[in-house]
């Protein structure tokens, strides 16, 4: 009989394991196998690259970064204390003096270019979302309803909110969230055999098209950026 799945905000401790999971996770996605082909060989690399991600979105204004858990943590006071302004220098320097090793340089190169060109998702026509950047779970719990989970919890901030939700994933990924409600808005090509889709499931009819209200004043309420990843012990 499988356990009782709990989310909770991810605290500082959460990093490293989350980047492990993240890894294992990600190892065999199609675009991370793209951008990565030595990512076996330099595993380590690999997994570094998502604690150096996982340490900037930590600290960065706006996003909101989960976790599920089989048993609730009992101390609730993990937090990091590192200033988002020291981490962009470490991230600089070690980027320099400690190369991703597991990254095609030049593939790297060709995606940053074509992503910079273009945004598959249309943030524009949506400037009051909440927007999944990343969702993993570990291979080890995955088939226990986590991911989705997950994403439910995201999709009540929303509702909430009466804001969209939005996200944007690989051609094989899109099964999990075509069942919650999402539906394809856009599709760009990355190269011959990779495509990203952008996907959103929109809120009441009836909120998109009320008068939108003055967010001069709001203290950035919308435009929430969640990070997701699924951590259980």
């Amino acid at each position: 009989m499988s356990s009782k799945i709990h989310l909770q905000p991810a605290r500082a401790q959460d990093l490293p394991n989350i980047a492990d999971l993240a890894a294992q996770a990600m190892l065999e996605d199609e675009l991370c196998a793209w951008l990565c082909p030595q990512r076996h060989e330099h595993f380590a690399d690999f997994r570094y690259a998502f604690l150096r991600r996982l340490k900037m979105r930590f600290v960065a204004p706006g996003y909101v970064m989960m976790v599920a858990v089989e048993q609730l943590d009992e101390d609730p006071h993990g937090r990091i204390f590192v200033e988002r302004k020291l981490l962009d220098i470490e991230n600089g320097y070690l980027s320099w003096v400690y190369p991703d090793r597991s990254v095609d340089p030049h593939r790297l190169e060709h995606y940053k270019t074509a992503s910079a060109a273009v945004d598959c998702f249309p943030f524009s026509a949506f400037p009051e979302l909440w927007y999944l950047g990343h969702l993993a779970v570990d291979p080890k719990h995955q088939r226990r309803g986590i991911g989705r989970q997950l994403v439910e919890w995201g999709l009540q901030q929303a509702r909430q909110e009466e804001v969209c939700v939005g996200l944007e994933a690989s051609i094989k990924g899109t099964g999990l969230y075509e069942k919650l409600g999402f539906h394809t808005i856009n599709t760009k090509d990355l190269t011959p055999e990779i495509a990203i889709q952008a996907m959103v499931q929109e809120s009441p009819r009836s909120w998109l098209s009320a008068p939108r209200p003055d967010l001069a004043n709001t203290c950035g309420y919308f435009n929430h950026s969640i990070f997701y990843v699924a951590i259980a012990h």
